[in-house]
C-alpha cells in the first residue's frame, strides 16, 4: 500500500537464522532512501496488502487464503505494533476486502486520540473504523460506521485523502419532465462519486458524475469474480471494470 506521505508498504519472506520462514511487512521512505521493518508474521502468509497509520502504531493487514472449499477469501486484521497484539476484525467473504488508515495529525500523546480506518468490502459496503488510543485493543472497543453501500469499483487518493467510488443510482427525476422520468422505472445508471476526508471536520461529498458505461450491469456477474488486488493506487473492482482515476492539486480529474 501507498500512505499519504508517499512512504510504501509492502511483504516478503525471509529465512532467519534457525531456518525458520516468516512474512515480514516494511515501510519503505522514498524521499528518505529508508526501509524499516515493522511486523513480523510466525510463518509465511499471503498478505495482499496493508496500511499504517501516520503514528505508525498501528497496522492494518490484508490476508488472502483459501478457505476449506478451496476458494480464496479475504480477511482482515489489525496490528497493535508497541506490543504486536493481533485483533482479527472477524469479517471473512469471497469479495475482495482493502483497508486505508486516514491521515492524523493529532500528536501520539494527545488523550483519546482517534484513528479512523476505511474497510472496503467489494460489491457490500465500505465501513469506517474509529480506533480510540486505549488499552483494550479488541473489535468491541471500536466504533464503525457504514459511509457507503453497495458499490462496484472504487479508488483511494492517498495524497488528497479523497475516496473515490462507482455505484449505481436511480437518474434524479426532472420537474419538468415527470412523464420521460417515470418511463425511467427502476433503471439504475452508473455514478462516479468522490469523498473527501478531513483530519478535524467530517467528510464531504466532492463529486458526482453520472457515467456512460452501457455494458455494466446492476447485477454482480458470476464470471467475473477475479481480482488482482491492485494496492499502487488503492483499487477494488473486478474483471468487469477496469478503471483508474488521475487528479492534480488543481482539482483536475481525468476517468481512463
Amino acid at each position: 500500500g501507498q500512505e499519504e506521505d508517499g512512504s510504501l508498504l509492502f511483504t516478503w519472506v525471509q529465512e532467519n537464522s534457525a531456518g525458520i520462514f516468516k512474512s515480514w511487512i516494511g515501510l519503505y521512505n522514498y524521499p528518505k532512501n529508508t526501509l524499516h521493518r515493522i511486523f513480523a508474521f510466525n510463518k509465511p502468509l499471503n498478505v495482499v496488502q496493508a496500511s499504517v497509520n501516520a503514528n505508525r502504531t498501528i497496522l492494518a493487514y490484508v490476508l488472502k487464503q483459501k478457505n476449506d472449499r478451496d476458494v480464496f477469501t479475504y480477511r482482515p486484521f489489525l496490528a497493535r505494533l508497541e506490543d504486536n497484539s493481533v485483533c482479527d476484525l472477524n469479517i471473512e467473504r469471497s469479495k475482495q476486502i482493502m483497508l486505508q488508515f486516514l491521515l492524523s495529525k493529532h500528536s501520539v500523546l494527545t488523550e483519546n486520540h482517534t484513528e479512523r480506518l476505511l474497510l472496503l468490502i467489494h460489491e457490500e459496503c465500505i465501513l469506517q473504523y474509529q480506533i480510540r488510543k486505549t488499552n483494550d485493543f479488541t473489535l468491541e472497543s471500536f466504533v464503525v460506521e457504514s459511509i457507503v453501500r453497495i458499490f462496484i469499483w472504487a479508488q483511494w487518493d492517498a495524497k488528497h485523502q479523497t475516496l473515490y467510488y462507482i455505484h449505481f443510482r436511480k437518474p434524479a427525476k426532472s420537474i419538468l419532465d415527470v412523464e420521460d422520468a417515470e418511463s425511467n422505472g427502476t433503471k439504475m445508471y452508473p455514478m462516479l462519486s468522490g469523498l473527501q476526508f478531513h483530519d478535524d471536520l467530517p467528510h464531504e461529498s466532492v463529486l458526482n458524475i453520472p457515467l456512460n458505461l452501457p455494458h455494466l450491469s446492476p447485477v454482480p456477474s458470476p464470471s467475473c469474480g477475479v481480482y488482482e488486488d491492485d494496492t499502487v493506487p488503492l483499487r477494488v473492482h473486478n474483471c468487469s471494470l477496469d478503471l483508474i482515476v488521475l487528479t492534480n492539486s488543481e482539482g483536475a480529474v481525468c476517468i481512463c
